[in-house]
């Protein structure tokens, strides 16, 4: 019997087409806004810079090629109109001009007049820009004044000491082959490896950049929407409380809690396929997760989803009304989705006040999900947040057993 109500719930769900067709848009709709998340993200959580190359030589490209991989920036090029334009709408905070005879001037030792940077007035940081552009110059400049200061040396007392060819001076090439040789080499290896440990204990040995506010917000916007998919799969719940049904079934065989239980495992199996395609879709979109992200991310949605089932059910039980259920919900996910997003805030304005958003499933949601991105050999997790999911499930769990005794 309860096996056949568990079919049927699942059927019920399924054939109701404006459920399922409100589920799909929303589906397709989060897809479309997480794709364009992550196109941009880079750009986003990066300083926007542009480049116009009149040299074209190697050094030139060169450098170009070096500020690219600087994390704090996104490179624009274009023409030195296109640059402007997009200076003027503040959509770049600089853009540089790279001159002809570039690539000459650095190698017979001209450090002046080599780019000229053009900024908005009062940039105040204009002056960093320039530091972090200057530093990636700084090893070609090098390489090629201490060459020049190199073919000045009495170089037949130090020749054998650089190369096997004795008695001979190196050339460029063999110069340049040494020096890049010296910064492969673990004598002259002067990286620093840093562990940074939070308050909560947790080892974040991942590289810590802008893009993982991106990421927090990606999955702020997964928890509300998964909020809007469970509270449309409880809909159907409320429906029969108000059509009277509920009271019909109180005077069979089943009793209000076993209604219940099957209403919640209905729709949280069809809610656990949701969250199958929301992990597909985005797992590659927060880089190379191992199996055991994978999974732990799954049990996170599903314990979400789990709370979030048990918390409109409890609604609708209140409410009794369709209506006022829809009105009730739609409050408390955009109310849960503000204070989700405050948590994610509160951590780098120190504003103590914003802490108040940590005691809603979103936060724990968004701050578990962070904890796992950013440990990929999940060391120091302290699994806190599944627990309070479990306790809040269980708390939910009781709540609504004890009204469906009193109301049924």
């Amino acid at each position: 019997m309860k096996n056949n109500l568990y079919t049927l719930r699942i059927k019920a769900i399924l054939n109701d087409k404006l459920t399922c067709g409100i589920l799909m848009i929303s589906l397709l709709l989060f897809l479309y806004i997480i794709n364009n998340f992550s196109i941009h993200a880079e750009e986003r959580s990066s300083i926007p810079i542009g480049i116009l190359n009149l040299d074209q030589s190697e050094s030139s490209k060169d450098l170009i090629m070096d500020l690219r991989k600087v994390p704090s920036f996104y490179v624009y090029e274009g023409s030195k109109e296109y640059l402007n334009g997009l200076l003027l709408k503040e959509q770049i905070r600089a853009y540089l001009i790279i001159h002809k005879e570039y690539e000459k001037s650095i190698q017979i030792g001209k450090t002046e007049d080599l780019i000229t940077m053009y900024y908005s007035a009062g940039d105040e940081t204009a002056k960093i820009l320039s530091d972090i552009i200057a530093g990636e110059m700084l090893y070609k400049i090098c390489l090629y004044k201490g060459y020049n200061k190199y073919q000045f040396l009495p170089w037949k007392d130090y020749s054998s000491q650089l190369t096997l060819k004795q008695n001979k001076m190196l050339t460029w090439n063999d110069y340049n082959a040494y020096a890049n040789s010296l910064m492969n080499s673990p004598d002259f290896d002067f990286g620093f490896n840093i562990s940074m440990i939070n308050t909560d204990n947790r080892n974040n040995g991942s590289k810590i950049d802008n893009s993982i506010l991106y990421q927090q917000v990606i999955w702020g916007i997964i928890a509300m929407l998964l909020g809007f998919t469970a509270m449309l799969m409880s809909l159907g719940a409320v429906l029969e409380i108000e059509s009277g049904i509920r009271n019909k079934a109180g005077i069979s065989l089943l009793g209000p809690f076993s209604l219940d239980l099957s209403y919640f495992t209905a729709a949280f199996t069809l809610q656990s396929i949701f969250c199958i395609v929301l992990l597909a879709s985005l797992a590659g979109k927060f880089g190379n997760l191992t199996i055991k992200q994978v999974l732990l991310l799954f049990l996170l949605l599903e314990l979400f989803s789990g709370v979030m089932i048990l918390w409109f059910l409890l609604i609708g039980k209140l409410s009794e009304r369709a209506g006022r259920f829809q009105l009730i919900s739609i409050i408390c996910i955009l109310l849960f989705g503000l204070l989700g997003f405050l948590s994610i805030t509160a951590g780098f304005l120190g504003n103590e006040l914003l802490n108040i958003s940590k005691i809603i499933p979103n936060s724990w949601f968004i701050d578990e999900f962070t904890a796992i991105i950013l440990n990929k050999n999940l060391q120091g997790i302290t699994n806190i947040s599944y627990i309070k999911f479990i306790i809040t499930a269980c708390g939910l769990l009781i709540i609504n057993r004890l009204l469906s005794k009193k109301q049924y």
